[in-house]
C-alpha cells in the first residue's frame, strides 16, 4: 500500500469517497459535489486502488461500505467537517448550528437560547428544527434530539428520559377517571404522537405496559408533535400522553389534568448530541455546560 504524506495525500478521490458514502449512492454522491457520476467513479477506483483495498460493495439497488470503507470514513468524515466549520467561520462572526425538536423548542428552548445570546453577544445562534427520533449531524455542532439510548461517535449527555401520563382538559377529567384506565385504552380518545419508524400507537402502548394493561389498537388521532397532542386535548375531545417534565407547569397551574395518577418512564429522552470536533471550540462547551445546568439538574426531582 501507498505510504502517504500530505503533498500525496488523494483529496478529491476521499472527498468523492466520502460523499459517496454519506449519500450511500454513486449518483447522489455525485450530484453534491457538482461533478460528473463518472467523474466520482473514477476517483473511488483509484483510492481503491491506492489503499490496495475495497472500500464498497455495488448493488443494483446502491452500493454498501466495506469493513475497511467504514473504517476510512470515521476518519475522513469529522476530518471535513472540522475543514468546513473552521473555513466558514473565517472572517465572520461564530456562529453556534444547533438541532431542537419543535416540542422542545416551543416550550423549553426558545429562552435559553436568548439567555445564551446575552451572555454570549458575539455568537450567532443557528437553529433548525425537525419531527422525528435522532437526527443527522451533518452541519451542526449540537442537537437535541429525542430518542433511545444508543452508541454513537457523538457526545451525549442524557437531559432527562421522559417520564409521560395521560392528560386531558379539566372538565374532562371525572368523566375519564370515572370510566377507568382500561376504558380509556379501549377508546377512540386516545391521541398519538408519531416516532419516527414505529407504530403509531407506540407511546400509549408503552405506557398500557407499565400500567399492566394491554394496548392492542391504533384508534385516535396521530400528531406530529407533543405539544399539537396536547392542544388537542385541551379542547375537551381527546386524551394525550404528555411529559411530565416538560408540562410541569401546565399541570401545577391546572391548565392540564391528569385523571389517573400512574406515571411511566419510558425507555425514550432528550439527549444533547455534540460533534466531538466541536468541543474543541470554547462557545459550543459554553453552550453545553449551560444547557445541562438549566436543563439536567433541575429536573432530577421533577
Amino acid at each position: 500500500m501507498t505510504h502517504f504524506s500530505r503533498a500525496t495525500l488523494p483529496l478529491n478521490a476521499l472527498r468523492a469517497f466520502e460523499a459517496v458514502a454519506r449519500c450511500e449512492s454513486f449518483r447522489q454522491g455525485a450530484a453534491e459535489l457538482r461533478t460528473a457520476q463518472s467523474a466520482v467513479s473514477r476517483h473511488v477506483v483509484s483510492l481503491e486502488r491506492l489503499l490496495g483495498a475495497r472500500l464498497f460493495e455495488r448493488r443494483a439497488t446502491g452500493v454498501r461500505l466495506t469493513e475497511a470503507g467504514r473504517s476510512l470514513l470515521k476518519v475522513v468524515e469529522p476530518a471535513f467537517a472540522s475543514i468546513e466549520r473552521s473555513l466558514n467561520q473565517l472572517g465572520e462572526a461564530p456562529r453556534l448550528r444547533l438541532h431542537v425538536p419543535p416540542a422542545f423548542l416551543q416550550i423549553l428552548a426558545m429562552p435559553f437560547i436568548h439567555e445564551f445570546q446575552a451572555a454570549n453577544p458575539g455568537v450567532v445562534v443557528e437553529v433548525a428544527s425537525t419531527y422525528g427520533t435522532g437526527v443527522k449531524m451533518d452541519g451542526l455542532d449540537l442537537a437535541i434530539v429525542f430518542d433511545r439510548a444508543r452508541k454513537t461517535s457523538f457526545v451525549r449527555d442524557l437531559l432527562w428520559p421522559i417520564r409521560v401520563t395521560p392528560v386531558c382538559a379539566p372538565a374532562l377529567a371525572p368523566q375519564i377517571r370515572s370510566a377507568g384506565i382500561a376504558a380509556l385504552l379501549e377508546s377512540d380518545r386516545l391521541l398519538h404522537v408519531r416516532v419516527a419508524d414505529e407504530p403509531a400507537n407506540i407511546l400509549w402502548r408503552k405506557y398500557a405496559t407499565q400500567a399492566n394493561h394491554h394496548l392492542a389498537h391504533e384508534r385516535g388521532v396521530v400528531f406530529d408533535t407533543m405539544p399539537l397532542s396536547i392542544e388537542y386535548a385541551l379542547s375537551g375531545t381527546g386524551v394525550a400522553l404528555a411529559d411530565v417534565i416538560m408540562y410541569a407547569d401546565d399541570l401545577r397551574a391546572g391548565k392540564l389534568a391528569m385523571p389517573f395518577d400512574e406515571v411511566a418512564e419510558l425507555d425514550y429522552g432528550y439527549y444533547l448530541q455534540t460533534h466531538p470536533e466541536a468541543m474543541e471550540t470554547a462557545y459550543v462547551r459554553r453552550f453545553r455546560a449551560m444547557l445541562i445546568a438549566r436543563f439536567a439538574r433541575p429536573f432530577e426531582q421533577a
